[in-house]
C-alpha cells in the first residue's frame, strides 16, 4: 500500500514538473520576458559558477575511489571481506576507524569504496563509520589540508 502510494505521489510530481515546463515554453510573450532575465541574473550565474567549480575538484577524487573500488572489486574475494570484518560491534568500530586511517583517500573518494566493501560483505554499521572517520584521521587527508592552506596551518585542527 506504502510503494503504491509512493509511486503514485511521484508520477504525480513529474506530470506537475512536466506540466510547468510545458507551460513556460508554451506561452511565448511570458517567455521571451522571463527566461532571458533568469538565465542571466548575478545569482544563478554564481550559484552555476560555485557547482561547476566544486563539480571539477572533485572529479578526480572521485575516479580515483572508483579506482579502489574496482581494484576491490577485482582482487579481493567476498569471504575476505566477511572474515577481516569483525562480527562484535564493539570490536568493529575501532577497527573501521582504523581502516579510514589505512586508506589514503579524501571524503570523495571513499564512497564508492565503501559502496563496494558493504556489496562484498562488510555490515552497513561498520561501512558508516568508515564513510564518517576515514577521511578526519587519514594523514593524506591531513597533509592535503595542510598544503592547500600554507598560511593558516590552524586550518587542519579546525578540521577536527
Amino acid at each position: 500500500m506504502l510503494a503504491k502510494f509512493r509511486t503514485m505521489t511521484l508520477e504525480l510530481g513529474f506530470v506537475l514538473i512536466i506540466g510547468a515546463f510545458l507551460y513556460l515554453f508554451l506561452s511565448g510573450d511570458q517567455l521571451t520576458t522571463f527566461l532571458p532575465a533568469l538565465l542571466y541574473s548575478p545569482q544563478l550565474l554564481d550559484v552555476t559558477t560555485l557547482f561547476f567549480s566544486i563539480l571539477l575538484e572533485a572529479i578526480p577524487f572521485v575516479l580515483i575511489g572508483v579506482f579502489f573500488s574496482a581494484l576491490l572489486q577485482t582482487f579481493v574475494r567476498d569471504e575476505t571481506v566477511r572474515n577481516w570484518t569483525p562480527k562484535h560491534p564493539l570490536i568493529a568500530i575501532p577497527f573501521a576507524t582504523l581502516l579510514g586511517f589505512i586508506f589514503p583517500v579524501c571524503e570523495c573518494a571513499i564512497v564508492p569504496i565503501v559502496r563496494r566493501l558493504i556489496h562484498k560483505g562488510m555490515p552497513v554499521y561498520v561501512g558508516m563509520i568508515f564513510l564518517l572517520a576515514g577521511p578526519i584521521i587519514n594523514p593524506v587527508v591531513i597533509a592535503a589540508t595542510y598544503t592547500a592552506f600554507p598560511t593558516d596551518p590552524q586550518m587542519v585542527f579546525y578540521y577536527y
